[in-house]
């Protein structure tokens, strides 16, 4: 459920970065992509949970996009992965 307010969970996102150092987990990103989805889902916000791949050096990464909007990473380092699945 939720909304999809590209704007709001923007907002919420970068606030979300922000308190990163503050988290148990450091590197953790699907528990820091889980909480943030948690958060959006509090305030009624939906956005996309991405799960992705890059061959070499093989890595496995996560993160949360409203729309084209990348929420908890930077369109850098995501860019050099391939999507295997959204939720």
């Amino acid at each position: 459920g939720g909304r999809l307010d590209i704007a709001a969970a923007a907002r919420l996102g970068a606030g979300f970065q922000t308190s990163l150092p503050w988290l148990p987990v450091q590197g953790a990103c699907l528990y820091q992509s889980f909480l943030l989805l948690d958060i959006l889902a509090c305030h009624d916000l939906r956005a996309d949970w991405v799960f992705a791949v890059r061959t070499w050096p093989f890595a496995a990464h996560c993160w949360v996009q409203a729309g084209d909007v990348v929420l908890n990473d930077t369109v850098d380092y995501v860019s050099s992965f391939e999507p295997i699945m959204v939720v």
